[in-house]
């Protein structure tokens, strides 16, 4: 499966390019009145948001860093998050390890969940 790649402070995260509709600018994003920021939501307000992503079938925009690239991660590859974590971040699906970095894996359904 593919996902957009953004990083903010230290850390990677995956956003299943599947689910993604439309990337905008974030100045031109304002049209939509479901918006989820995603440095808000992991209390990291210091990160600047770069991109907008329109989710397909759910009227929602996702605010994040900039998106730096495309990859493929393998579903054989995709960890998933300890119990105790768990239950912090339910709206990651699992992780990965790409190129020695780690990549946490947006599940789009769980953070419109999260968010109502």
């Amino acid at each position: 499966m593919n996902y957009f790649i953004c990083s903010f402070d230290k850390s990677l995260l995956g956003i299943p390019s599947a689910k993604i509709e439309k990337i905008l600018s974030f100045e031109s994003s304002s049209e939509i009145k479901k918006q989820v920021s995603i440095p808000a939501l992991f209390k990291l307000n210091d990160s600047k948001i770069v991109h907008a992503l329109i989710l397909k079938e759910k009227d929602a925009l996702v605010l994040c860093p900039k998106i730096e690239v495309e990859i493929d991660v393998q579903e054989d590859s995709i960890k998933t998050l300890p119990v105790l974590l768990s239950h912090r971040f339910n709206c990651i699906q699992g992780l990965a390890f790409v190129k020695d970095d780690l990549v946490l894996l947006l599940d789009t359904d769980k953070l419109l969940e999260v968010v109502k």
